[in-house]
C-alpha cells in the first residue's frame, strides 16, 4: 500500500509542476519527487514509465495497473485541488495539434524517458542512488522543452474532468494522441532498454 500511495502523492506534485507550463519546473520537481519516493515505490509517477518496468519484467502486470490508477487519482487530487483554489483545472495545451503528430512526438520523446528510468534503475539497485533522480529529472526538463507532457496520467485526468465539466467526450479525439504516444514510446525503450542489456 506504501508503494501506491507514494505513486499518487507523487505524481500530484508532478501535476503541480507540468501546470507551470515552465520544464525547468517539471524537471526539478521529479528530481524531488524521485528522491521523495524512489527506495519505495521505483519513483515512477508516470503509467508510461510503469508499462516500460512492466514490460522490461520488472514489474508484475497487476500492479501496472494499480500504480496506472494511483497515479491518474494524484492528477485527479491535484485538478480537485486548483479547482477548490478557485483556479479552475489545468488543461493541457494540446489541443490544436494533430493526432498523428501528438503520436510521434510524445512517442519518440517518451521512448528517451523510459530508456533512462531503465537503466537508471538498473544503476539505483547496485547502489548508485545519487544520480537516479538527477538523471530522470534533467532528462524530463530537456523533452518537456520540446513541447508536450509525454505522461498518460495526466491527459487521462484532463479528459475526465472535461467529461465532468462539459459532459462532452468532445476532447477524446485530441487528446488521444497524448495518451497513445507515450505508451508506443515506453514499449520500444524496453524492448531496446532489453536488447542492448
Amino acid at each position: 500500500m506504501k508503494r501506491l500511495i507514494v505513486e499518487m502523492v507523487g505524481t500530484f506534485f508532478l501535476a503541480m509542476a507540468v501546470a507551470t507550463g515552465n520544464p525547468l519546473a517539471m524537471g526539478a520537481m521529479l528530481m524531488a519527487v524521485m528522491y521523495m519516493g524512489a527506495h519505495v515505490s521505483g519513483g515512477q509517477y508516470n503509467p508510461a514509465v510503469s508499462s516500460a518496468v512492466t514490460a522490461s519484467g520488472d514489474m508484475k502486470s497487476e500492479m501496472f495497473w494499480k500504480y496506472f490508477c494511483m497515479q491518474t487519482i494524484g492528477v485527479l487530487i491535484y485538478q480537485a485541488y486548483l479547482y477548490v483554489l478557485g483556479e479552475g483545472v489545468f488543461m493541457p495545451g494540446m489541443m490544436g495539434m494533430p493526432v498523428w503528430t501528438s503520436i510521434v512526438s510524445e512517442a519518440v520523446m517518451t521512448f528517451l524517458l523510459c530508456k533512462v528510468v531503465l537503466v537508471m534503475s538498473d544503476m539505483y539497485k547496485k547502489k548508485n542512488a545519487h544520480v537516479f533522480g538527477l538523471a530522470v529529472g534533467f532528462t524530463y526538463m530537456a523533452i518537456t522543452f520540446m513541447g508536450g507532457f509525454y505522461n498518460p496520467a495526466i491527459t487521462l485526468g484532463a479528459f475526465i474532468i472535461t467529461v465532468i465539466q462539459t459532459g462532452s467526450f468532445g476532447a477524446f479525439m485530441p487528446m488521444l494522441g497524448a495518451f497513445i504516444g507515450p505508451f508506443i514510446g515506453a514499449f520500444a525503450a524496453s524492448r531496446c532498454y532489453g536488447y542492448c542489456k
